[in-house]
């Protein structure tokens, strides 16, 4: 039998930021003794997908038994808060019959399965997409657009590049506005976004490699703890 054992803050971390810190009900999960990777992804149906995240930590941060292990977990927030539960524990992780058990010499955890083919999300190799150039920025500057966007009530965030100045403007056509200004090396352009970006500032930390263009989705990476994220949000029309 599979087995995956892990330090349960560790993994907690992982689903935090595949899920949108559990806005993003269900996942499939994909183990091997290489990596474990995550695909989530979320819009307004199967065929208007606007938010997706690849998620990555590489095998030397666990131990696994066995050739490969999927996870169909169908509530992410839960599986999140089960593992915090756990603290820094190490845990065992198996599949049993339709049973995730996630166990400790003193504890033990059985949550229910979903079917592989009924989770939206699916582990695949993640886009080739070609920027002009990729953008620092560090994840407090998203993290006061994030605010702006809740402050504003604000459905939609512009970025704008004029003359090596990127504006990440927060607010609705013709209403209240707030704008950052960052300098870059990028040819100009002007795109935006919806509600759906929040998904992706909510759980960034750190320096960011940022990469967008018109007609293009904007791709955020960051490392954190380990786990290597990629986010992909699609521009609006």
């Amino acid at each position: 039998m599979e087995k995956l054992k892990i330090l349960a803050d560790q993994l907690a971390k992982f689903v935090e930021l595949a899920s949108s810190k559990g806005k993003i009900e269900s996942a499939l999960y994909k183990i091997n003794v290489d990596r474990i990777m995550a695909r989530t992804s979320s819009g307004d149906g199967l065929n208007n997908v606007t938010y997706v995240s690849d998620i990555e930590l590489d095998g030397s941060q666990y131990t696994f038994n066995g050739e490969e292990m999927l996870l169909p977990i169908k509530n992410n927030k839960m599986f999140m808060d089960i593992l915090l539960d756990f603290g820094k524990q190490e845990v065992n992780i198996s599949i049993v019959e339709n049973y995730l058990v996630i166990e400790t010499q003193n504890s033990k955890v059985e949550l229910s399965l979903s079917a592989p083919e009924y989770i939206k999300s699916n582990v695949e190799k993640k886009p080739n997409l070609k920027y002009d150039s990729m953008v620092s920025i560090h994840s407090n500057i998203m993290k006061k657009v994030f605010k702006n966007m809740k402050r504003l009530d604000s459905t939609y965030i512009f970025l704008k590049v004029e003359n090596g100045i990127l504006s990440i403007i927060t607010g609705d056509e013709n209403l209240d506005k707030i704008t950052e200004k960052i300098e870059v090396d990028l040819p100009d352009l002007n795109v935006k976004f919806g509600k759906l970006l929040q998904y992706a500032i909510d759980v960034l930390d750190g320096d960011l490699s940022v990469g967008i263009g018109n007609d293009y989705p904007m791709t955020i990476n960051m490392e954190s703890e380990g786990i290597l994220a990629t986010f992909y949000i699609i521009p609006c029309d």
